[in-house]
């Protein structure tokens, strides 16, 4: 009876959006945590019981795998990341415009698809000439006078370290 139940309690609490295949474990796991009630205490389910094998289902179907944002763990999760966004909001002064902006960063930052970064590598040698160590002559990782960051984009990396 048990392993049905934490296969609904990990995956109505995950504040990812669900897959496909998650989706129909969840359903299964819904359906066989009610039966294993029914046969271990043999009476009728509790209204939590019946919750879990009939209605929680629809609820995630309908709101597409997206079940743990509403619950309480869910919710817990975001606290982080709406620090994060009032952080970067705060030297707004307009407060209409800063929970706006507030919003959007946290809208963007809970849905963006997370992807890894491009680390640059270390180089394996010296120059064979000798020369050119870096310096303030240029030659070195960023050297140029592009003000870049090294990376071919132009850009900076993703943590804002160079």
């Amino acid at each position: 009876m048990l392993e049905p139940l934490a296969v609904v309690s990990e995956l109505t609490r995950t504040t990812k959006q669900l897959t496909e295949e998650q989706m129909v474990d969840l359903k299964q796991a819904c359906e066989d945590f009610g039966d294993a009630y029914r046969e271990s205490y043999e009476k009728l389910l509790t209204p939590k019981v019946h919750i879990i094998e009939v209605h929680v289902w629809p609820i995630v179907r309908r709101l597409n795998g997206w079940c743990g944002c509403t619950g309480e763990d869910g919710l817990e999760a975001l606290h982080p990341w709406d620090t994060r966004c009032r952080l970067i909001t705060r030297a707004m002064r307009d407060p209409v415009a800063r929970l706006q902006a507030t919003h959007t960063h946290l809208h963007a930052q809970h849905f963006a698809v997370r992807t890894p970064s491009k680390k640059r590598k270390a180089p394996t040698s010296a120059p064979a000439d000798g020369g050119g160590g870096g310096g303030l002559s240029g030659g070195g990782m960023g050297g140029g006078d592009d003000g870049g960051s090294g990376d071919d984009d132009g850009r900076a990396d993703e943590d804002g370290l160079d």
